[in-house]
């Protein structure tokens, strides 16, 4: 019964912040993703990380491709997620945007003739619709990362703006805690 009031809650919440999401002009978004950009840049434990986990923006979210592009100039080994079916993914390492494909829900993935990443570790940025201050996460609902993140044996981190943090999130016991939010106005450190 409470799993179901928890699925229920999430369901409207997922509208609830996409819709606050899309609401964001062009401008205003650009600038948070910029300023987005800006905060992660100055973690220690972005400068620290030898490997970044990344995955391809889709519309409204906070924009990955500058991200993406910082890292491998900054000769950090970057991997994307990709898809398998059960809802399991494996990431792999990219040396360009042009090593990207259409896969799964239309997101950019990584072509499979790429190597693997096999040991998990660095920094992962994680992505949601919505996060609450304590580090939970309002994913799509496909519990991609609520499976990856368990055997990542690095720091993960979420991006959103700020708009999209909220003081509580319904969670179940199985959904997993980012351990920074970087948001447009600030880092949040979780645990």
């Amino acid at each position: 019964m409470q799993a179901d009031l928890i699925f229920e809650e999430k369901r409207a919440l997922r509208k609830k912040y996409l819709g606050i999401r899309d609401s964001l002009s062009p401008t205003e978004k650009a600038d948070s993703d910029l300023r987005i950009l800006n905060a992660l840049l100055s973690l220690d434990e972005y400068k620290k990380a030898s490997v970044i986990f990344a995955y391809a923006s889709k519309g409204s979210e906070a924009d990955t491709f500058g991200i993406i592009k910082r890292a491998l100039d900054d000769n950090k080994a970057v991997a994307l997620p990709k898809c398998k079916s059960g809802g399991e993914m494996d990431f792999y390492f990219i040396s360009s945007l042009n090593d990207l494909e259409p896969g799964c829900f239309g997101v950019l993935e990584p072509k499979a003739r790429l190597k693997r990443a096999d040991s998990p570790e660095g920094l992962c940025i994680v992505p949601a619709l919505a996060y609450s201050k304590d580090g939970i996460r309002l994913g799509y609902g496909k519990g991609y990362y609520d499976r990856f993140l368990p055997r990542f044996k690095g720091i993960a981190a979420g991006l959103c703006h700020h708009r999209l943090l909220t003081d509580k999130l319904p969670f179940y016991s199985t959904d997993y805690k980012v351990s920074l939010i970087i948001t447009d106005k600030g880092i949040y450190i979780t645990k």
